[in-house]
């Protein structure tokens, strides 16, 4: 049985959330064995700090795009720094950030919460970290954090790189799904690119997913979720 997403009810049905869909790839899951091999012991500690991280540095992010200012836990400047150094830079109009910041998007509001979702060819919801212009062109962002840069390609024969891929072809799927979620629900603001901001302690770094990218993306989380139904 599926719960429903952050209270989320789409026509008195509740759908999977991208992140549940995209955690349920084999890839992912393997990553992740393949991350901890040399964390034995660590685990549990290394999946809650990098979960507070993630969350800490999502509403730092948020706030620091409505309000220009944002509450944080000096734990985790070392996160946040990077990304906030790389938005300053970045020629940002902002329609979205975890939720409506125009008015025309109300409609994806249900309460205190928000978010866009597809319910063709297949029903899943989710919430987009940012969207607007980017130097003038409709994007959606994603930010993600870890403790190594993540990277879009690997050597098969570098199987240390194999989890810093994983990460990046799940964040693309996601940004992909988002994406077309976003079109669906939101037709006088259609975004075909996305961004991907990903910080380290040592810095941040910025990925393009462009319309042929995310067009294969997309497809492969299709394919995903249609496995996942198959299983839940």
């Amino acid at each position: 049985m599926t719960i429903a997403y952050q209270g989320f009810v789409v026509d008195g049905e509740a759908y999977p959330s991208v992140s549940s869909i995209i955690k349920s790839d084999p890839k992912h899951k393997q990553s992740k064995k393949s991350a901890c091999l040399a964390n034995q012991g660590k685990k549990k500690q290394h999946q809650l700090n990098s979960t507070n991280r993630g969350l800490a540095v999502h509403n730092a992010c948020r706030q620091y795009l409505k309000t220009g200012e944002c509450d944080l836990d000096p734990a985790y400047f070392k996160y946040f720094d990077p990304v906030h150094d790389l938005l300053k830079t970045l020629d940002l109009k902002l329609w979205w950030a975890e939720g409506p910041v125009l008015e025309e998007l109300n409609h994806l509001r249900s309460g205190d919460k928000s978010a866009v979702w597809s319910n063709k060819p297949h029903k899943y919801i989710g919430i987009p970290d940012a969207a607007g212009l980017v130097g003038g062109v409709p994007c959606l962002l994603e930010f993600k954090t870890s403790t190594l840069p993540i990277r879009s390609n690997y050597n098969p024969k570098q199987f240390n790189q194999y989890s810093e891929w994983v990460r990046y072809s799940c964040a693309a799927q996601q940004v992909s799904a988002y994406i077309h979620a976003w079109n669906q629900r939101i037709k006088s603001r259609p975004i075909h690119t996305g961004l991907i901001i990903n910080s380290t302690p040592e810095g941040a770094q910025l990925f393009i997913v462009e319309k042929g990218e995310v067009k294969k993306r997309l497809a492969s989380f299709h394919k995903l979720c249609k496995e996942y139904k198959s299983l839940y």
